[in-house]
């Protein structure tokens, strides 16, 4: 089974994609969108006990696929 989203407001920059799913990590993004921190964590940890695993793809001109 698999599980696709897409965000379509900000794509995430090439400097923070090593700690997007570390947890309490807030990111400050353009339009001044920030994050709160625990959610991917908490989602990667959920996927992992499932059995899965999740990744993202960024895309150069705004949004992001996990």
């Amino acid at each position: 089974m698999g599980v696709q989203g897409f965000e379509a407001w900000v794509g995430i920059s090439d400097d923070l994609e090593v700690s997007i799913f570390q947890p309490f990590v807030r990111f400050q993004e353009e339009g001044g969108i920030n994050g709160f921190g625990p959610g991917l964590n908490i989602v990667k940890r959920a996927v992992n006990k499932l059995g899965g695993d999740i990744w993202f793809e960024s895309n150069a001109q705004g949004g992001v696929t996990f």
